[in-house]
C-alpha cells in the first residue's frame, strides 16, 4: 500500500513538472508566433549576426519547419499528459499503464531535444564561422542562461566578471 501511495505521489509530481514545462513551452511558442518587432529576438539575431537577405530567407524556411515539428511534438505530449492525468484521477490507477505513458512522454521529450539540436546544426550550415560565434553567443544567452535561470545566472556572471577582472589585475 505504501509503495502505491509513493508511486502515486511520484506520478503526480512528474505530472506537475511536465505541465509546468508544457506551459513554458506554449508561452514561448506564443511569443515566437508574434510578428517580429524591432528588438525582438529574431530581429536581434539578424542585426547582430549580420545576416544577408539570402541567409534570412534560409533561416525563415528552417524556422517554420522547426516550429511546425515542435508544435506537432507538443500536441502529442499534451495528449500523453492528458492520458496520464486521466489515469491518475481513476480510483485505482494502473501503475503499468502510468509507466507506459511516462515512457512515451520521455521519448517525445527526447525527440524534441534532438530536433532542437538538429535545428542548430541546420542553422550552423547557413552561417559563416564568425556569424556562428555571434549566433551561438546569443542563443546561449537566451535559451540557457537568461530564460531558465534569470537571477542566478546574472549573479554567477557578475561573480565571474569580478574574478576575471581580479585575474587581469594580478597579471598586470
Amino acid at each position: 500500500m505504501k509503495n502505491k501511495r509513493t508511486l502515486l505521489y511520484l506520478v503526480i509530481l512528474i505530472t506537475l513538472i511536465n505541465l509546468s514545462a508544457l506551459g513554458t513551452i506554449l508561452y514561448q511558442r506564443y511569443k515566437i508566433s508574434q510578428p517580429c518587432e524591432p528588438g525582438s529576438s529574431f530581429e536581434r539575431v539578424k542585426k547582430e549576426v549580420g545576416l544577408s537577405a539570402a541567409q534570412v530567407e534560409q533561416f525563415q524556411v528552417h524556422r517554420r519547419a522547426f516550429h511546425a515539428e515542435l508544435d506537432s511534438l507538443d500536441r502529442l505530449l499534451a495528449t500523453e499528459r492528458r492520458l496520464l492525468a486521466a489515469e491518475i484521477r481513476t480510483v485505482n490507477p494502473d501503475s503499468v499503464r502510468i509507466a507506459a505513458v511516462v515512457e512515451r512522454i520521455g521519448q517525445l521529450q527526447q525527440q524534441s531535444q534532438y530536433r532542437v539540436i538538429g535545428h542548430f546544426f541546420q542553422i550552423k550550415k547557413i552561417l559563416t564561422p564568425d556569424q556562428q560565434k555571434k549566433f551561438f553567443a546569443i542563443a546561449l544567452e537566451r535559451f540557457v542562461a537568461r530564460q531558465q535561470f534569470p537571477g542566478s545566472f546574472r549573479m554567477r556572471q557578475d561573480e565571474m566578471n569580478k574574478r576575471n577582472s581580479g585575474e587581469q589585475n594580478l597579471d598586470q
